[in-house]
């Protein structure tokens, strides 16, 4: 579906704001092809590469991140050149995307969507300096939340539990604003604004999946539907 069809102010905010989408409707899977914006693929110990999903659940372009069922292994896509927040930014943006843990692989499994310090190394919530976006982490089986993570520094983050995965396709926005960022599950505004830990540093866009089982276990999945940013009223 393009984005004209889903947002009729699309042309406005092409005069008077910035809109990147990547919507995965075409591309290889390999390093730096996969999808329109030609995401790079980094491993996390070992990976698999992304598999396309033409038309997953009626949907017009899907890619499936996966991990190689190996611990401590896994898949990031990463984009450093084209999809990134700037250190010099808009005050006031829109961060959203749809995205599904296919049934049978929720489990003993990380992972995370949204903005890093680096998209070039494993950019792993935990590791990575800053990051701004959703994260779900099951140590064990069965479903578990999905968690709004806004983070300045190795030791300073707030956390927001958003929603219990449900095994279906989820649609994740954040709104930053002049006084904090507001994350939004289906369109419902969740949680209190987070008014501190909000990251200065140009980020840039990754997508991660890892293997958290100790000994290995069934290769796990996280297809994703679109990735997509804009912020609007600029002066031009």
């Amino acid at each position: 579906m393009g984005i004209e069809s889903i947002d009729p102010s699309f042309p406005t905010r092409l005069r008077h704001g910035v809109d990147f989408r990547e919507d995965f409707t075409c591309g290889l899977n390999a390093s730096n092809e996969v999808g329109e914006k030609r995401w790079t693929i980094q491993a996390i110990g070992g990976s698999q590469v992304p598999n396309f999903q033409s038309a997953a659940a009626g949907r017009f372009g899907v890619t499936r991140n996966r991990t190689s069922g190996v611990a401590s292994q896994g898949t990031v896509l990463g984009q450093s050149s084209v999809l990134h927040l700037p250190a010099v930014r808009p005050a006031t943006f829109t961060f959203e995307t749809s995205i599904a843990i296919p049934a049978g692989t929720d489990d003993e499994v990380e992972h995370w969507v949204g903005f890093a310090t680096d998209s070039t190394s494993d950019a792993k919530v935990a590791t990575a300096t800053n990051f701004v976006g959703v994260r779900y982490l099951a140590a064990a089986a069965g479903s578990q939340d999905w968690i709004g993570v806004v983070k300045d520094g190795a030791a300073s983050e707030t956390l927001t539990t958003l929603i219990t995965d449900a095994g279906a396709f989820m649609h994740f926005k954040f709104v930053r604003t002049g006084t904090g960022i507001q994350w939004y599950v289906n369109d419902v505004a969740t949680g209190a604004v987070v008014t501190t830990t909000i990251p200065a540093a140009g980020l840039s866009a990754v997508i991660g999946s890892l293997e958290t089982a100790a000994s290995g276990g069934s290769q796990k999945q996280l297809d994703i539907d679109y990735f997509q940013y804009y912020a609007t009223g600029l002066e031009r």
